[in-house]
């Protein structure tokens, strides 16, 4: 199990059989997930014909969707521009950005004006049910965000007066 407490900078590495939860408090959101290799893959709805699965990537500055999504973007998007980003593998580039009305990911936890990058996306080798793109760094600005490999599931506490995750995916 992984832990992430992005505002005091921790990442925590625990063993799911000895670190139990009951005195925690109960978090804000569970979110099921699928295994692309060690990526966890999230059921994502952003308004196209059908949803997308993208990746949670702590190593990407943005959202990114695979540009073969592109048309059905561009019809749904509410803005478009283009955006400058390093890619690890790809080094700096342009590539459209599009903003959402919204982002509902796994049915559970919905974002407003999300934005997403639409470039080419090197799917994960491996044995993945389908993977779109990726939910960059974003998603772990949320007070704690707990990713429980053992039982696909990703756990999210937004923090005290924090009502939504809109600031924190």
């Amino acid at each position: 199990m992984v832990e992430i407490n992005y505002v005091d900078q921790i990442i925590t590495l625990k063993n799911p059989d000895k670190s139990k939860q009951s005195s925690d408090t109960k978090p804000d959101y569970s979110l099921d997930f699928n295994l692309c290799g060690h990526i966890p893959v999230l059921e994502t709805d952003v308004g196209l014909k059908q949803k997308v699965y993208l990746g949670l990537d702590s190593g990407a500055s943005v959202h990114v969707l695979d540009k073969s999504w592109h048309k059905q973007a561009a019809a749904r998007a509410l803005r478009q521009d283009k955006l400058s980003f390093t890619g690890a593998a790809t080094g700096s580039k342009q590539a459209d950005y599009m903003v959402f009305k919204e982002m509902v990911i796994d049915g559970v936890l919905t974002l407003t004006t999300p934005g997403l990058v639409l470039t080419e996306f090197e799917i994960p080798t491996g044995k993945c049910l389908r993977v779109d793109g990726l939910i960059g760094i974003d998603a772990f600005t949320c007070k704690r965000v707990e990713i429980d490999y053992p039982n696909t599931q990703m756990h999210i506490w937004l923090g005290a007066g924090v009502a939504t995750a809109d600031g924190c995916f």
